[in-house]
């Protein structure tokens, strides 16, 4: 069995990266296995990259079409020493020539990209990259990118001559390795998580100086300018610092004469509900003597018909006894001119009756 041994290994579902953006569609945990792979075979070649840091150097440099396609010739250009091979292709079953193709590679010490259809029980081309990384026979061993782990081809239970759609590979300089470990890092799980966890670091640092537009590249910008740099950042710190405290200063004043507002405000909400209280009893009472007066409206007016009818009745009598003294004054005046000649109890009657109208009629 012919097998190449990796530095490290990666899963593009790595929760450092995976919901990073591939390019500029996507992310990385979806659609970026065959980048994962490429950020594989940089280590190989001793270039210490990681998904993350591999996908952004793609993103500014070309490395992608169409937002996530990947472009094989962005890889060269950006690594020295690293040739693109070219790729090859097969929609039917591979030949014998290919696969030892395929084989021939990994014993020269080339590590393949190599298409598969994950699902090849269904008509759909459901499209992953692997990485090719020794054999035994026909059987291919791969590293999976989607979950990190090493794995025989045939595991997805079909012939690799008909699993296989395309292969192709990056030539160049296999890292030096240690004579006693035969690695660049001793390949061992506790190995690998500190080599993770020294990239990041790295990683980390890198990201930290270009946020701060520090440098774009901190393998090439010398230390002491780094410093000087930071040095002036903390500088500046200091005096955001005490601008800041100066700030608060006048934060806290301008809090204590918002309390003296919110309080005075308070007195004066105080006053206005006061007085419209005061303006609401005053309404209501006016109300209510509108609704008194309105009910003993027909009450007066009832009484002002009675007492007009019974003017209208006295003053008809009046008129009556005005007509009847005029008469009777009449008789009298007669009497005692001596047109006629009463009897004494008719003038005593007529003079009565006469003093009587009278008086009615000045009532």
């Amino acid at each position: 069995m012919k097998q190449l041994t990796l530095p490290i290994t990666f899963s593009q579902n790595n929760p450092r990266w995976k919901n990073s953006p591939l390019g500029t569609k996507g992310t990385i945990g979806m659609y970026g296995c065959l980048m994962t792979d490429a950020a594989m075979i940089l280590n190989y070649y001793g270039f210490q990259e990681t998904p993350l840091t591999l996908n952004e150097k793609l993103t500014r440099n070309g490395g992608y079409m169409s937002g996530n396609l990947f472009v094989w010739g962005a890889v060269p250009k950006l690594f020295s020493g690293i040739k693109y091979s070219g790729q090859w292709s097969n929609d039917a079953a591979l030949t014998k020539e290919q696969m030892d193709q395929i084989r021939g590679a990994i014993d020269r010490g080339y590590p393949l990209f190599i298409q598969i259809d994950t699902v090849p029980a269904t008509s759909a081309f459901d499209e992953h990259w692997v990485l090719g990384i020794g054999y035994e026979g026909d059987d291919i061993l791969v590293q999976d990118p989607w979950d990190g782990a090493t794995k025989r081809i045939t595991s997805w239970g079909v012939l690799p001559q008909k699993l296989i759609y395309a292969w192709c590979w990056y030539e160049g300089k296999p890292a030096k390795r240690d004579v006693a470990e035969g690695c660049l890092i001793p390949n061992t799980p506790e190995w690998r998580i500190k080599y993770e966890q020294i990239v990041a670091s790295a990683t980390k640092w890198a990201e930290t100086l270009k946020l701060f537009e520090i440098t774009d590249n901190p393998n090439t910008t010398p230390p002491d300018k780094i410093k000087s740099i930071i040095g002036g950042y903390k500088s500046r710190e200091t005096d955001l610092n005490n601008k800041l405290n100066d700030k608060q200063k006048q934060l806290d004043i301008a809090t204590t004469e918002v309390e003296n507002r919110k309080e005075q405000v308070s007195r004066l909400e105080k006053e206005v509900l006061d007085k419209e209280k005061y303006y609401k009893s005053l309404v209501d009472a006016l109300n209510k003597q509108i609704k008194n007066g309105a009910e003993s409206l027909p009450l007066a007016q009832a009484r002002i018909g009675v007492l007009e009818k019974e003017l209208d009745e006295a003053s008809k009598a009046k008129g009556r006894a005005l007509l009847e003294a005029q008469e009777n004054k009449s008789q009298l005046e007669a009497c005692q001119k001596g047109m006629l000649t009463p009897s004494l109890p008719l003038i005593i009657n007529l003079t009565l009756q006469y003093i009587g109208q009278a008086v009615r009629v000045k009532k």
